[in-house]
């Protein structure tokens, strides 16, 4: 997508109209619970939910929001949101080669579904509750999801 975009900005350089690429890191949004899992669900959806919904390691998404226009008002051609999407970028940047190994890793510590599991449809993670997923740790992802309309009655 950033070579997608910076196509664009070429393209359009000689026009009033401006492009702004936004590389985010996770945002508390609430969406986790819609994330879709096919492996061992319960462990895929534990994995999800908490990852996106702590606090160091998550942006609320009016901060994210509030962040992306203030760039788009300033005709910034770049913005990358969160401490970890601008470690992520600068050493994709220095180790392309590295970073991509890194993310093969981490898909591969997904777990696998099991045996005779690997045909049925994915679900929603929401349908897979856990000691975890309702802990004080989610409480920020939980009020995002209220805030966004994220929640399902």
């Amino acid at each position: 997508m950033t070579g997608f975009s910076e196509g664009l900005q070429a393209e359009l350089a000689r026009t009033p109209v401006r492009v702004t690429t936004v590389l985010p890191w996770l945002m508390r949004t609430g969406s986790a619970q819609h994330a879709l899992v096919k492996g061992r669900r319960r462990e895929e959806a534990t994995l999800f939910t908490l990852t996106s919904a702590l606090p160091l390691w998550t942006m609320s998404a009016e901060r994210a929001a509030a962040r992306i226009v203030r760039a788009v008002e300033r005709g910034k051609r770049f913005l990358t949101l969160g401490v970890q999407g601008k470690a992520v970028r600068l050493l994709h940047a220095v180790a392309p080669g590295l970073t991509d190994a890194a993310l093969r890793g981490i898909a591969a510590l997904l777990p696998a579904a099991p045996a005779g599991q690997e045909r049925e449809g994915p679900t929603e993670a929401r349908e897979h509750p856990t000691a975890w997923t309702q802990s004080f740790l989610t409480v920020l992802a939980r009020r995002a999801a209220a805030r966004l309309n994220e929640s399902r009655a």
